[in-house]
């Protein structure tokens, strides 16, 4: 076409025309359709508004109640051991009863009965008196080696089964005065009072008295000594106990606290393994940070002794076999949140996770296709209850921990295989095998022994 020629352009309709009120209208609906799409958006931006709030505030309280149940978990623990120390007579003995054989201890002990024994007796006195003038020179010699054999004497004292008798049944005997541990009482063969940690003397001093006397050495017969020993001497004993006497006292109410955290904030959660995941890890944290303060304690505690009659050795022994229970209660708290995080992990949708599960049950339910394991009746009903049996074989897993006398890591192990053996078995037996129908076609079916 030349540029000559005239071009057409577009007449706009005429006023009233029916072509300009069809435009009129189009362009109408148009923008009604516009304001109902724009007041849409608004209703659903209003909406989630308002829903946004309650799921960030249930998001928000599973978190806190999350991080209260991981940080209350070792203080339960603490509180738990604490009290059976004051309450069960059978495991404050069981608890103190290394104490009489420690090495440490013992000699610290013994030390401590011989000086008694020698403050009240002027032996290098008397053994001037019986030697010479000419074997003056040996009452020195004379008391030293004496002062050595009695308290070798001592030790074989202590040593011995008889002893170590006699202090379990003194302990049985005097646990109610016991407390004195963490509470400053006095009474019993075992107090303590504003920060010290003493042993009364007076009947192993006896114990001592009576075996030289065996041996020959008659020169402490019938001496009284009332003395004690001295194990710890802290100025943070005594302000320690206020704060164990607060725990004690809540030794229900925390374990109690931490379940109903963790039940709350896996009720409050969107993702219930993701939460049961992170307070497994949370709760180990907890329990790594908790057994490193009780080592960091330990180190100040045994520094911080000024004790005149014990060593830091028998510190150290004495801080050890109080706290042994409690120390393997923290490490058992660590393997069972690891446990509980694996547990989580394993059963969640992670592609790692489905592969894993998908693996194991094919080699489970292959080892059975090959052997022609046959459940009939048994292996159906297993089928469908297998949701049921495999939380049934958990809670009684975990109850046999609740129950076990200090489990330790070593028991939530073998606790935990016991539990995926059962998870094993249910697959097995529940499984299902490929056999032809009626059909002619194969078709997953339950095995069954018609």
């Amino acid at each position: 076409m030349s540029s000559d020629e005239p071009r057409w352009t577009p007449v706009p309709p005429v006023p009233g025309s029916l072509e300009a009120l069809q435009a009129e209208v189009a362009s109408l609906r148009a923008e009604v359709d516009r304001l109902r799409a724009g007041q849409r958006d608004r209703a659903a931006d209003d909406f989630d508004r308002l829903l946004r709030p309650r799921r960030n505030w249930r998001r928000l309280l599973g978190a806190l109640l999350l991080i209260l149940a991981c940080i209350l978990s070792p203080l339960a623990i603490f509180s738990v051991w604490l009290r059976a120390q004051v309450t069960d007579t059978n495991r404050y003995v069981q608890n103190v009863a290394p104490l009489s054989h420690n090495k440490d201890i013992d000699a610290a002990v013994a030390a401590k009965i011989t000086n008694e024994l020698f403050a009240s007796v002027d032996v290098r006195a008397l053994a001037q008196q019986a030697l010479p003038p000419q074997g003056q020179f040996l009452a020195g010699p004379l008391t030293s080696g004496l002062r050595t054999f009695t308290q070798q004497t001592a030790e074989r004292v202590f040593e011995s089964p008889q002893f170590n008798k006699l202090w379990k049944d003194a302990n049985r005997v005097a646990h109610s005065q016991v407390v004195a541990i963490v509470k400053g009482k006095s009474g019993g063969i075992v107090t303590a009072k504003d920060g010290r940690v003493v042993l009364d003397l007076g009947a192993l001093v006896a114990r001592v008295q009576t075996e030289l006397h065996a041996n020959g050495v008659n020169l402490f017969d019938g001496l009284k000594i009332n003395s004690t020993f001295e194990l710890v001497q802290s100025k943070d004993l005594a302000r320690a106990s206020d704060w164990v006497r607060y725990l004690e006292a809540a030794a229900v109410i925390l374990p109690v606290g931490v379940i109903a955290a963790f039940a709350l904030a896996i009720g409050l959660s969107d993702d219930r393994r993701r939460t049961l995941l992170h307070g497994g890890l949370g709760v180990a944290f907890a329990m790594v940070v908790m057994l490193a303060l009780l080592y960091a304690g330990r180190a100040i505690f045994v520094d911080s002794v000024a004790g005149p009659d014990v060593p830091h050795a028998a510190a150290a022994a004495f801080f050890d076999t109080v706290v042994r229970f409690l120390r393997t209660g923290l490490r058992a708290g660590f393997t069972a949140g690891l446990v509980i995080a694996a547990g989580a992990w394993v059963t969640s949708a992670h592609v790692t996770a489905v592969r894993l599960r998908t693996t194991c049950g094919r080699l489970l339910t292959g080892v059975a296709a090959r052997e022609d394991w046959e459940f009939g009746a048994t292996g159906v009903w297993v089928a469908a209850h297998k949701r049921l049996l495999r939380y049934t074989i958990g809670i009684v897993g975990a109850l046999v921990l609740v129950v076990m006398k200090h489990p330790g890591p070593k028991g939530v192990i073998v606790v935990t295989l016991f539990v995926l053996v059962g998870a094993a078995a249910v697959e097995v037996v529940g499984r299902a095998v490929s056999a032809p129908s009626d059909a002619g076609t194969t078709q997953p079916r339950l095995f069954d022994s018609a």
